[in-house]
């Protein structure tokens, strides 16, 4: 009886095993095309990895030039900062400056007519003073004249 558990035993484990391992068959024809189609995708899998090399190193380049703008931004934005204050230190010393010429120029329209008064008043007094000299000159001549008309 062992020996028909034996016999059963393998044949089992035999028709396991031939199961497990069926066996394919592939002809010349299959196998050139898989060949093809496997160098077709290595070919493709160079030129993909070309590809990333050369976008790797556009991107890199494109880094670069974006790093070497963005200092130019912040450079430049610096000097707008500081040209900005410039300008505001510029007009406010400006409307300073306009403040006190205006200052000075009713300052000096002030004096420009006091003076215009002083050489009115002066005018008038030059006038006065003459009329005065005038009629007392009249007042001697006619003195002088009544005096010889006696």
């Amino acid at each position: 009886m062992s020996k028909k558990y034996l016999f059963l035993f393998c044949f089992a484990l035999f028709a396991f095993r031939a199961q497990a391992e069926s066996e394919y068959i592939v002809t010349e024809a299959e196998l050139i095309k898989l060949e093809q189609i496997s160098q077709h995708w290595e070919m493709q899998t160079q030129k993909h990895l070309s590809t990333v090399q050369s976008l790797k190193a556009q991107l890199l380049k494109v880094e670069s030039e974006l790093k070497k703008s963005e200092m130019r931004s912040k450079l430049l934005n610096t000097i707008l900062e500081e040209e900005r204050t410039k300008l505001q230190n510029l007009q406010t010393s400006y409307a300073k400056l306009e403040s006190d010429l205006l200052i000075e120029i009713d300052d000096l329209k002030l004096e420009q007519t006091k003076d215009k008064i002083k050489k009115q008043n002066l005018w008038t007094a030059v006038i006065i003073l003459s009329s005065i000299v005038a009629l007392f000159g009249a007042y001697l001549i006619f003195k002088i004249v009544a005096k010889f008309k006696i």
